[in-house]
């Protein structure tokens, strides 16, 4: 995995930096080459700040990264929408780690629309607000709408924008600490939900 960049970065700093990591990281054969731009979104950067700051970057990394024949993946949580034109061209392989809206910010009929030709799409379903909180039904619903929209030709990876957490933990309004077993919990019998889904709308031919 390659880190990302700090708050206050130095572009050239941190792409010389990932790139010795990417030439160490290819001596253990990775499949992927994973690199977290968490901070290189329009939470912080304005389109034309990315463009001329971190495009270069992506750039020349996925390029090293095909080199070595490994695919480059770009992981990014938010302030993603507005950087989708500005992805183009990068010769990144997939972007992971994106909630479509709401409640993230990833429209994915634009999404499909401006990169579908150009990489894979990684992730899409809530761990928040559609695992932790939603209904069977509506997990079921999300992961078909997902599949329908993004899957069409291949190219689409069914999972959540992020890490799962027992619903009834921290971060919901629950106790700190859950002495439930796995089983009895909403996201878990929600995470089932999604991958049974995704087996039953995600075979090809689709069935939708």
């Amino acid at each position: 995995m390659l880190g990302g960049a700090t708050a206050a970065p130095r572009p050239r700093r941190v792409s010389r930096l990932a790139a010795r990591w990417l030439e160490y990281g290819v001596g253990f054969d990775p499949d992927i080459i994973y690199f977290s731009g968490v901070y290189e979104s329009t939470d912080f950067w304005s389109p034309a700040l990315f463009r001329r700051l971190f495009a270069p970057m992506h750039k020349r990394l996925a390029e090293q990264a095909h080199a070595h024949g490994k695919k480059y993946i770009n992981y990014i949580t938010t302030g993603v929408d507005g950087l989708l034109e500005e992805f183009t061209g990068l010769g990144i392989d997939a972007l992971y780690g994106w909630d479509s809206t709401p409640p993230g910010d990833v429209d994915i009929y634009r999404l499909r629309e401006v990169l579908g030709d150009e990489m894979a799409f990684w992730g899409g379903i809530s761990p928040t607000f559609v695992v932790e909180r939603g209904t069977e039904e509506e997990v079921r619903a999300d992961v078909r709408k997902h599949i329908e929209v993004l899957a069409p030709g291949g190219g689409y990876i069914l999972s959540t924008g992020g890490s799962v957490y027992f619903a009834e933990q921290a971060g919901l309004g629950g106790v700190t600490k859950w002495d439930g077993v796995p089983e009895e919990s909403r996201s878990y019998r929600n995470l089932m939900v999604m991958f049974e889904a995704g087996l039953e709308y995600g075979k090809y031919p689709l069935n939708l």
